[in-house]
């Protein structure tokens, strides 16, 4: 037995769906796909905990901004504050066009809505529905987000580097070897990049899926939050980024 008396999980989003990093109560990481939240979620109703990169808590009767996407850009500065971008209003999720969408979000939000948004829309809406479907999965399932976990993990210092870029993949690489060897999870990277072919998911996914597992598991410091005191939404719905912070 491990540290952990039960798995956490941390979830991306990719081009087959999502990818979920898991780590188990024996000090082991799987990674596995599945192209919906709700396939996935028959996978994690178990875990102890899961973060996932996804908004959850909409804007839907007032146009002011989620407070947790400007604290999260803040903190992380420029560039890599551009990684969180404003989340579509939840009105806009039901769009069938980009146009119909963007018109929406204005109406609703009185700012458009950008291409990054509306590329994971679907995504936010699947997560949306699941857990309006069933509000006790916000007992488990936590908003997070990837470039926030490594800024954490670092420190509290964003990452240098493009995580597309060879520099940038290496360097969160090297941060997320270094904190799993802390807590003895052993990791074959190179088995890891081989099991999926890169049309399903890109290499900087399976990082970023591996940093909210490792954060989900509260090993790395308490559990804080952008905003502290977290607002709800319409649907009485957390509107918060996790983390997992050493100071």
């Amino acid at each position: 037995m491990g540290i952990l008396q039960a798995s956490v999980i941390g979830v991306d989003g990719c081009k087959a769906g999502w990818i979920l990093a898991k780590i188990s109560p024996e000090n082991h990481l799987s990674f596995s796909i599945f192209s919906t939240i709700k396939l996935a979620w028959v996978q994690m109703e178990n875990a102890a905990r899961i973060l996932i990169d996804i908004p959850i808590g909409l804007i839907e009767r007032t146009g002011k901004p989620r407070d947790c996407d400007r604290l999260a850009r803040k903190a992380l500065g420029r560039p890599r504050s551009s990684s969180v971008f404003p989340t579509p209003c939840r009105n806009a999720l039901y769009a069938k066009t980009y146009e119909k969408a963007n018109e929406l979000n204005r109406k609703f939000t009185k700012k458009g809505l950008s291409k990054q948004a509306w590329n994971i829309s679907a995504k936010i809406l699947q997560v949306d529905l699941l857990i309006r479907q069933n509000l006790r999965i916000n007992q488990v399932m936590w908003e997070s987000h990837p470039e926030v976990c490594f800024w954490s993990l670092n420190r509290q210092k964003s990452m240098r580097f493009n995580k597309r870029k060879k520099a940038g993949f290496q360097e969160r690489l090297d941060l997320l070897e270094k904190a799993s060897k802390k807590i003895h999870l052993r990791v074959d990277i190179d088995s890891v990049l081989h099991q999926f072919p890169r049309s399903h998911v890109q290499k900087d996914d399976i990082l970023d899926s591996w940093v909210l597992a490792l954060a989900a598991t509260g090993l790395f410091g308490s559990f804080k939050s952008f905003p502290e005191n977290v607002p709800f939404d319409d649907q009485n719905i957390p509107q918060r980024i996790v983390y997992s912070s050493q100071q």
